[in-house]
């Protein structure tokens, strides 16, 4: 009984410290991704539906996860022992949550390249060139990603 009532209170604790974060780093966060429909590729409603609803997750995905490294910034640099019993608790709640988005994008990122695959099959090759040009796009926004976060965490103390 006593570990239960120690479980909802640091559940209820962690629900107040998150809600009650009200810090706005989205000014450091990347712009959101805008990808021109190439005009090789408006007269097929599929195709440009599946390139907004790309850009759609992108974003989301970008700012989910520059949102997770804001929250754990606070604790770069900082030694184990440093750190509250609450502070750890919070640490291991943005790595999970860090993980957790992970492993959603990529589910997420899987099934836009199976869509990607089979939208291929019916274009022209001048769509299909445009085409390639949109998922670079994407494929560029990772990366961006993957470069301003390459040296999280590194020499800061």
């Amino acid at each position: 009984m006593m570990r239960k009532q120690k479980i909802i209170t640091v559940g209820v604790v962690l629900i107040m410290m998150f809600s009650c974060s009200s810090v706005d780093n989205s000014s450091k966060h990347l712009e959101p991704l805008h990808i021109e429909i190439p005009v090789e590729l408006e007269g097929n409603p599929i195709v440009v539906k599946f390139i907004e609803n790309s850009e759609v997750v992108i974003n989301h995905w970008s700012d989910t996860l520059e949102e997770l490294f804001d929250e754990s910034e606070e604790y770069l640099g900082k030694e184990e022992s440093d750190l509250s019993m609450m502070d750890k608790m919070k640490l291991a709640q943005i790595g999970f949550n860090f993980m957790s988005k992970i492993a959603e994008f990529g589910t997420e990122m899987s099934q836009l390249n199976t869509t990607a695959i089979s939208l291929e099959d019916g274009l022209s090759d001048k769509e299909l060139q445009a085409f390639e040009l949109t998922k670079q796009a994407l494929k560029s926004r990772i990366d961006e990603l993957g470069e301003k976060y390459k040296d999280f965490g590194k020499g800061r103390n």
